[in-house]
């Protein structure tokens, strides 16, 4: 049975791993709940609040958002410090997971290997919990983009198939908006140039993840495979700095238990950092080994 988490104490060092543990478990049963119900709109609040963290594991968003729904960006003090920026006095910290690293010396080649031991519990801080947040407010993590993203979409185009992806845009039947084989995305034609922006992410992840023959899990099912790839799109377009008003809807088709939402967060979060890095999605955070975390 899990310790509800409001009876565990992150101030308590002997209370906080277990509250960690619990407010993780909590967090995503609830969302998944909320989900199979037909509600999407706390689920849709994590992706959005994910886009301002995806260096982090979702897990960790959880705890971060559970902790302070408000926050923008956070890093470990000595990562602020060197920054130039101070906690303030009587702020609390927020607490995730952050990995326990142990070197081995590899008997083969000699080289030493950094591997992930375990997690323990680490304290990180919000920009609004600095000092200076006020005077040096931090850069902008996308710059603004017009509402013609025509331009932005012909440069992701260009992008993918540079990996050898093919982009055909083509009639596609019924209410289709896009389809993905392997080598190859079909998106359909009249789309304005937002929405077809929006179709691409989506069949992009299906193409580098769920059309791969060596991908996570091959009988993983098609609703899994379609919750993942619209999730990965709404958190690329906010990264973006774009509204994807279509998620909703379609992430009502496709409900989620908390085993299919556990499974699903691991792949949404491996996906959406290779989505952007292929894309070369601009985006400015801090970035430390604390974002290296379950």
């Amino acid at each position: 049975m899990v310790t509800a988490p409001e009876q565990l104490d992150l101030t308590n060092p002997l209370d906080r791993e277990a509250a960690l543990r619990a407010q993780m478990e909590h967090a995503v049963s609830n969302l998944a709940g909320q989900l199979s119900e037909g509600h999407t709109a706390e689920f849709l609040e994590l992706l959005r609040f994910y886009s301002r963290f995806w260096t982090y594991s979702i897990r960790n968003c959880l705890l971060i958002q559970r902790q302070r729904p408000d926050a923008t960006r956070s890093a470990g003090r000595s990562l602020w410090n060197k920054m130039g920026y101070h906690i303030r006095k009587g702020e609390k910290a927020i607490w995730i997971w952050a990995p326990v690293l142990k070197k081995d010396i590899d008997p083969d080649t000699g080289e030493i290997l950094t591997t992930v031991a375990g997690f323990h519990p680490a304290p990180v801080f919000d920009f609004g919990q600095l000092a200076e947040s006020q005077e040096r407010p931090l850069p902008a993590l996308v710059p603004h983009l017009p509402d013609d993203m025509e331009q932005e979409y012909q440069r992701c185009v260009r992008k993918i198939e540079a990996t050898g992806i093919r982009v055909m845009h083509q009639p596609l039947s019924g209410t289709t908006l896009g389809l993905s084989r392997p080598g190859q995305i079909a998106i359909t034609t009249g789309l304005d140039s937002r929405n077809r922006l929006f179709v691409l992410l989506h069949e992009l992840t299906h193409a580098l993840w769920h059309q791969q023959e060596d991908g996570p899990d091959p009988d993983r099912s098609r609703a899994q495979a379609e919750f993942e790839a619209e999730s990965v799109a709404y958190v690329a377009a906010h990264v973006m700095g774009l509204e994807h008003p279509g998620a909703r809807d379609y992430l009502l088709n496709w409900q989620a238990t908390p085993e299919l939402l556990h499974r699903s967060l691991v792949s949404i979060q491996s996906m959406v950092r290779r989505v952007l890095v292929l894309l070369e999605i601009p985006f400015d955070v801090p970035h430390t080994s604390e974002a290296l975390v379950a």
